[in-house]
């Protein structure tokens, strides 16, 4: 175990976390193939599989799930110690970090490293992706240059500094599979109540734009089958045979390409994605020429019919 690399322990938590490795190997900024090599050769080096491969995805082993705690102290270890030994020097900060809703940027990532490294030469990138709620408190914190997230109502009131920008609007609806039995007529919530709905965890962006527009949506908050995510959903819905509630955005998922969107507005709200920064900090000529990249990323990406950019 002595020749495990960072570069390896980096690219099994990015597949642990996303659980596909060619959205994996997107975050480590690697081919598919170089990607799936890495994890080759440390499964190789450890002598056991870390994953469990299926058409649809990967999943820990349990060595995997061993082997998890270890990797990420690993790779603390390796960042704190590059960070004092640089701390100062100005050479290796990231020069742009845009941070992204998961089910966001897991569509508009591959178009925006495109972009960002055709307009600027060896540009330094760091890209995150978290909860709505979070990327908003980095931007707030000064952790990240810009946002892509829909704001959490109770954060675009009570602060002045975050600068939102909307770029697309999208439709909550529900997303199944081809076979999933569903109402014929669905005029209200109450039509959906008897299906085997997933509820996503409370700092999602759905359950926000729910409880913010008043939607009395008992059967989806009460639901005892809870998730942490859309993307890490999908497998649910298409085996399981599951409801998700989710936006135009989430089925706009490479995932999601084989299962059933229906939007239905004026029964559930619409969401709003947007570019955020803080206000209070004048845009350098630079930022601003990134946030028209980012604009024109999302507008080139393929969106599902029923988002619209704005």
């Amino acid at each position: 175990m002595s020749d495990i690399t960072i570069k390896q322990a980096r690219a099994f938590l990015a597949a642990a976390e996303h659980k596909v490795f060619s959205r994996a190997a997107q975050m480590v900024f690697m081919s598919q193939p170089a990607f799936s090599r890495c994890i080759r050769e440390l499964e190789s080096e450890l002598g056991q599989a870390v994953f469990i491969r299926t058409n649809h995805g990967v999943s820990l082993s349990m060595f995997g799930q061993t082997f998890l705690p270890h990797a990420e102290q690993l790779v603390k270890f390796h960042d704190e110690m590059h960070s004092k030994m640089t701390q100062g020097t100005g050479g290796d900060e990231p020069e742009l970090r845009v941070w992204g809703a998961r089910s966001v940027m897991h569509v508009v990532l591959p178009e925006l490293v495109r972009q960002l490294r055709r307009e600027f030469e060896q540009p330094k990138l760091q890209f995150e992706d978290a909860s709505s709620a979070r990327v908003t408190e980095a931007v707030l914190a000064g952790r990240a240059d810009f946002g892509i997230c829909t704001p959490p109502y109770s954060q675009t009131q009570t602060q002045p500094a975050l600068h939102c920008t909307t770029v697309l609007e999208a439709p909550l609806g529900i997303l199944a599979s081809e076979h999933a039995r569903l109402p014929g007529v669905i005029k209200s919530v109450a039509d959906l109540r008897h299906l085997p709905l997933i509820r996503l965890v409370d700092d999602a962006v759905v359950n926000q734009t729910l409880r913010a527009h008043g939607v009395p949506f008992d059967a989806y908050f009460q639901s005892r089958t809870a998730s942490c995510g859309v993307p890490g959903s999908f497998s649910l819905v298409r085996d399981a045979q599951m409801v998700m509630i989710v936006s135009g955005v989430g089925a706009s998922h490479a995932q999601a390409a084989d299962l059933r969107f229906v939007p239905l507005p004026g029964i559930l709200p619409t969401i709003r994605v947007s570019i955020v920064h803080r206000a209070d900090q004048p845009l350098l000529a630079r930022h601003e020429a990134v946030k028209q990249l980012i604009q024109q990323s999302i507008r080139v990406t393929k969106w599902h019919p029923s988002v619209q950019c704005v």
